[in-house]
Formats: C-alpha cells, structure tokens, sequence
C-alpha cells in the first residue's frame, strides 16, 4: 500500500494524472466544513481573504 492506502499503481496514476488522494480522515473534514483547500493543504495564493 502507498499514500492513503491505495495501491502504488494507483497512488502514480495519481501523481502522473495531478489528482490529489483524500483518505477517510480529510474527507470526514471535508465533510465537516472545512475548506477543500485547508484540507489539501494547498496554498490558495495571493490576495486570498479569510
């Protein structure tokens, strides 16, 4: 098993394709309100207001 409990094949597709992976725990935040953004913690860039 790689990242997130999928397959290496799976978790490559992934890199190769620019898809990110979400395991139960970020989709239990997502979820729960929390911004897809902070959950992938990505940067959303300049000029971003909270």
């Amino acid at each position: 098993m790689a990242l997130n409990g999928c397959t290496d094949p799976a978790a490559a597709f992934a890199v190769q394709q620019r898809l990110h992976l979400v395991d139960c725990e970020r989709l239990a935040r997502w979820g729960a309100g929390w911004h897809l953004y902070d959950v992938l913690d990505i940067d959303r860039g300049p000029g971003w207001r909270t």
